[in-house]
């Protein structure tokens, strides 16, 4: 598992983690930790580079503004699929509307959100 904290990436053998072995391989997990690291004042910067990258499955990546923060794009450039936490803001503010009013929010409606925001 490569896990970033305080933009610092260190491997991390299964044992460290504390997660059951649900993992195939820890090599393909990204752990990010807080860090504001791809927005605002450090918008140029990344918490892995793309050579740290190398090698993991899937990088997914919280910060939603910018979409496309540097980290993703080191990601894509090391082979990795990618998400970005713009999928994440709407899916909770879709189950925040449907908590508050009880209405079902359309996944249609999820998907222009997102794509709109390209």
């Amino acid at each position: 598992m490569l896990h970033v904290t305080n933009g610092e990436a260190t491997k991390w053998p299964l044992e460290r983690s504390g997660v059951p072995g649900v993992v195939a391989s820890w090599d393909d997990v990204l752990h990010q930790g807080p860090t504001p690291l791809g927005s605002g004042a450090h918008i140029d910067q990344s918490p892995a580079t793309r050579d740290q990258l190398s090698g993991a499955r899937c990088v997914y990546d919280l910060i939603y503004n910018p979409r496309d923060t540097r980290l993703l794009r080191e990601a894509r450039e090391a082979g990795c699929e990618t998400l970005g936490g713009l999928e994440m803001l709407v899916a909770q503010a879709a189950l925040q509307f449907e908590l508050w009013t009880g209405k079902r929010f359309s996944h249609g409606l999820s998907q222009r959100i997102t794509d709109s925001t390209s």
